[in-house]
């Protein structure tokens, strides 16, 4: 066998010590959370959701009593340390609670510390002011960030569903209850996960948004009651 040439030795040595550290280093773990957009094939269930939580709370919480409908709501962490009576209230009511971050931070592009960081901020927060041992699902705010490997990971390890959507309010756009109401009509269908945020309008359109999902013989719920029926 002829001797190695410098430039081969070195080539040698570096693709070893490539190796060494490789092994030293152990596999790099990619966890995947569970993602949902809606239940498929078709659920006879209908969940409305709100994010956020900075107006308008107590209004609907009263219409979800009136209506005998629990509701999933994903609260910005910072608001249940600020106003906890009425994530209380909510909690005793029947509805579930999902993490939307501590901050409302926007999570594409944040490194799995920062991620990590508003999520055990939220779980704090809820543990302390609601009494939550375990936080199960959870929606990025903006949506962003949803499928990149440090909000997967994150939520992985706190044991998350990621909670997206298929259906959306006309939200601000819509300054009419009737056209938060036309919207669900025209396009909902049964199995669907619709996002609101307690807007005036989207509250004011409540009651009829679950007359409409009633009507198609739905039952309107929360998430947690979708997936449960979705198998």
């Amino acid at each position: 066998m002829p001797p190695f040439s410098r430039r081969q030795f070195l080539q040698t040595s570096l693709i070893g010590l490539a190796a060494l550290a490789s092994v030293a280093a152990g596999p790099e773990v990619s966890l995947q959370a569970p993602t949902v957009f809606n239940v498929r094939p078709a659920v006879p269930a209908l969940a409305l959701t709100f994010d956020d939580g900075y107006v308008n709370v107590a209004r609907l919480l009263d219409a979800a009593r009136k209506a005998e409908v629990r509701l999933t709501l994903f609260p910005v962490g910072q608001l249940l340390d600020r106003r906890p009576e009425v994530w209380q209230r909510a909690v005793a009511e029947g509805h579930e609670i999902g993490c939307h971050t501590y901050t409302h931070r926007a999570l594409g592009g944040q490194p799995v510390e920062t991620v990590r960081a508003e999520l055990e901020q939220f779980c704090t927060a809820a543990h302390k002011q609601l009494g939550l041992e375990a936080v199960r699902l959870f929606r990025p705010p903006y949506g962003s960030g949803w499928s990149a490997p440090a909000v997967q990971q994150a939520a992985a390890e706190f044991g998350m569903t990621v909670v997206m959507w298929n259906r959306v309010s006309p939200g601000r756009q819509a300054s009419r209850p009737s056209e938060v109401v036309q919207a669900l009509q025209q396009s909902a269908r049964a199995g669907d996960i619709v996002l609101y945020h307690f807007q005036a309008a989207e509250v004011a359109a409540f009651p009829r948004l679950v007359e409409h999902g009633r009507a198609q013989g739905w039952h309107v719920g929360t998430v947690g009651e979708l997936l449960a029926a979705g198998g």
